[in-house]
């Protein structure tokens, strides 16, 4: 006899999330309330001690072979000004771009998701490995929404329509007027798996769906087109200077951690639609309830929310085995925050600034994000440990660390131009002329 459909429902205390679940519940906005509060504190932290420390300090003396300039107004080759747009509009392109938020709720106002989108967009700006991992964990659950659909036996749902789902972009409307909007995929794939045990045809043309959710998001591709474009012309750049051994400004080889990073984030999100602003509705007779019972249907096994109740939609994502899934994803996140905060480390390691102590601050910091990104992973493994609030606390602690280095380093970049090497301002030399660039 055809078994039920149930929904595995482990201990909460035992999956992912867990030292989150025991202190905030499912109010994971007090958690994100906690880290802006602390990415915000570490910012006058950081001013004052970086104050502090070059006080304490001496103008650098450099050697008259490496001489040492200031601001560089802009020649016919490459200058201060040029430096700095080129690198910050690269990151705002890569930022701006990979921020893919879910769709508005249906009181939403235009200022609310404006806000919700700018509050992403700093921490994409401030924390962009914490988008890697947000992106690793969005595809997860979008491949295990199509994994269970698979499994009901539905053709042409692809994860375009997963990562949709996932967003809260389905709503469904009967006859007599009603409504139901999903502002998840589970509660898209609860509906869906309950609707096909109701006598009667469900007419539902998943790529016609597709084509439709495409259609909304046309500007999706042209925008990252020229953002990978961008990002993709300050890499070979970069990398050319590198082989010619010309000197590198600090604040080019963090546009390209930057890049990098949003290349993972993009081929994450490649299918994920773009700023889509309504969802699609379903009209269905009203007498298909949604409780209602018909047919029954194979024992299959529900994706699993880690946060099903909270409105964030990064956090209610659904998975096949959420451990595995949130594990692995925190590895993988942690693995791109090493590499790019090393890629700050090795190329700067001897590098000068106006004030002497400069050098082992900015060696410091670099390390300390480098050594965090294993304390991350090493937390991840750990986090089932029977002593939630310590580990808690320590890793919010680690969090304001991590910030107070992320934002020393930004203040020492800025800096930086006050003392530059004259290399910096040499163009790099193509091999052939005829190959285009700008400068």
């Amino acid at each position: 006899m055809p078994m039920p459909l149930v929904a595995p429902a482990p201990s909460s205390n035992r999956r992912a999330g867990a030292i989150f679940r025991r202190k905030f519940g499912h109010d994971l906005q007090k958690l994100l309330k906690y880290l802006f509060a602390a990415g915000t504190i570490s910012m006058p932290i950081a001013a004052i001690g970086l104050a502090v420390i070059f006080k304490l300090g001496h103008a650098t003396s450099f050697p008259p072979e490496d001489p040492h300039i200031g601001w560089v107004e802009n020649p016919k080759t490459r200058g201060t000004l040029n430096i700095i747009s080129v690198c910050l509009s690269t990151i705002f392109a890569c930022a701006y771009v990979s921020v893919h938020i879910g769709l508005p709720g249906e009181k939403d106002g235009f200022i609310k998701p404006l806000l919700h989108k700018c509050n992403w967009l700093l921490a994409n700006v401030f924390a962009p490995e914490l988008m890697v991992l947000i992106a690793l964990c969005e595809r997860w659950s979008a491949s295990s929404g199509v994994a269970f659909m698979q499994s009901l036996g539905v053709e042409g749902w692809t994860m375009r329509l997963a990562f949709f789902a996932d967003m809260g972009g389905f709503k469904v409307r009967f006859s007599n007027g009603e409504t139901k909007a999903f502002s998840s995929g589970l509660e898209f794939y609860e509906w869906f798996s309950s609707r096909l045990r109701i006598p009667g045809p469900l007419e539902l043309d998943f790529k016609e769906v597709e084509l439709d959710i495409k259609d909304r998001s046309k500007r999706d591709g042209v925008l990252k087109v020229f953002a990978c474009l961008q990002a993709v012309w300050l890499l070979i750049q970069t990398v050319a200077r590198f082989a010619q051994h010309l000197p590198v400004t600090e604040l080019e080889v963090t546009s390209c951690a930057y890049v990098l990073c949003a290349l993972v984030v993009y081929s994450c999100w490649l299918h994920k639609p773009y700023g889509v602003q309504r969802r699609y509705i379903i009209h269905l007779n009203s007498e298909f309830a949604v409780d209602g019972s018909g047919r029954t249907s194979p024992n299959i096994k529900l994706p699993i929310a880690l946060f099903p109740k909270t409105n964030c939609s990064i956090f209610n994502g659904s998975y096949e085995n959420p451990d595995k899934a949130i594990l692995i994803c925190n590895l993988l996140s942690c693995l791109v925050g090493t590499l790019t905060s090393t890629a700050l480390v090795i190329p700067f390691w001897d590098a000068q600034f106006v004030n002497s102590n400069g050098q082992w601050i900015w060696r410091a910091c670099s390390l300390t994000q480098v050594s965090l990104s294993f304390v991350f992973a090493f937390i991840a493994l750990v986090e089932h440990w029977e002593h939630p609030s310590i580990l808690l606390m320590f890793q919010l602690s680690m969090v304001l660390l991590y910030d107070i280095s992320r934002a020393t380093l930004f203040a020492l970049i800025c800096m930086s131009f006050a003392s530059q090497p004259a290399g910096v301002y040499r163009d790099v030399q193509w091999i052939f002329g005829a190959i285009p660039h700008w400068n």
